[in-house]
């Protein structure tokens, strides 16, 4: 996907809303600390898919179709301050995955299927 596909501001923020995105974009500035990523089609989060994006305080998956989500795939976001899940199809979490969030004010997990 290239990284005109998503709407970015000053290396900060990026909006990849309703793009169809069935994964994350791995060729976003490194830096960004805020990265939406609504009503697109992703299905699952995997360990590597936010280990260069080290940096967000703001991850929001908001209306995907994310079923599944390895246990250390927010391993890498120490920074997250908000996490947004809501109207996935999340079946159940495993405790663990939210270990390294030490930074985690907000969690959204509304209408998921759990």
């Amino acid at each position: 996907m290239p990284e005109a596909s998503c709407s970015c501001s000053s290396s900060t923020s990026c909006r990849c809303d309703e793009l169809g995105l069935t994964s994350i974009p791995q060729n976003l500035q490194p830096t960004i600390t805020s990265l939406y990523l609504l009503r697109n089609e992703i299905t699952s989060l995997s360990q590597s898919d936010f280990s260069r994006y080290r940096n967000l305080q703001t991850l929001d998956l908001d209306t995907n179709h994310i079923s599944t989500i390895d246990h250390q795939a927010f391993y890498y976001l120490t920074s997250l301050t908000l996490l947004d899940l809501r109207s996935n199809q999340l079946a159940s979490l495993r405790a663990d995955m939210f270990v390294k969030l030490e930074n985690l004010q907000k969690l959204h997990l509304l209408n998921n299927e759990y």
